[in-house]
């Protein structure tokens, strides 16, 4: 089981006051047969440590993968986009690369494939892509043409 953890050092500020940086926030992940919690990573100190649940749209923002890694949202250069973690070494890997934000999320049930919205490539307009895990291919599959 995995879980995002945050701290909360913002509870004072007005709303709609925006954040960019705070307490970093991290991945940890809890061996259910022994209870032990590990931090498998954590956010960089500064732009991209405070955690944001308004994009991807989604109703969670970690998914595991058929080969037991994770994927995961981060802001590290300004915009959402989507990383894979291995949680055995704690490395991660960009895997939307771009100026632009991923939108919506949504791993294929065999955990292979991941598809997501995106206006990387296009910034005004919003397009449907997948990504093959192991490979690292990415496609649009929807018909609109890229400007």
């Amino acid at each position: 089981m995995a879980c995002i953890y945050k701290s909360s050092e913002h509870h004072n500020l007005l709303p709609f006051t925006p954040v960019r940086a705070s307490n970093p926030w991290s991945i940890r992940i809890l061996n259910v047969q022994t209870g032990e919690i590990k931090e498998a990573w954590k956010a960089s100190t500064g732009k991209g440590s405070a955690f944001f649940t308004d994009i991807p749209v989604s109703d969670k923002f970690l998914w595991w993968t058929g080969q037991g890694q994770l994927i995961f949202p981060y802001e590290k250069d300004g915009w959402v986009h989507l990383y894979i973690l291995n949680p055995a070494n704690g490395t991660i890997h960009l895997l939307t690369p771009g100026n632009g934000e991923v939108e919506n999320v949504t791993l294929s049930n065999d955990g292979e494939t991941v598809f997501y919205t995106t206006n990387i490539g296009d910034i005004n307009r919003r397009h449907i892509w997948k990504l093959e895990i192991r490979s690292g291919k990415t496609e649009q599959i929807d018909q609109r043409k890229r400007n």
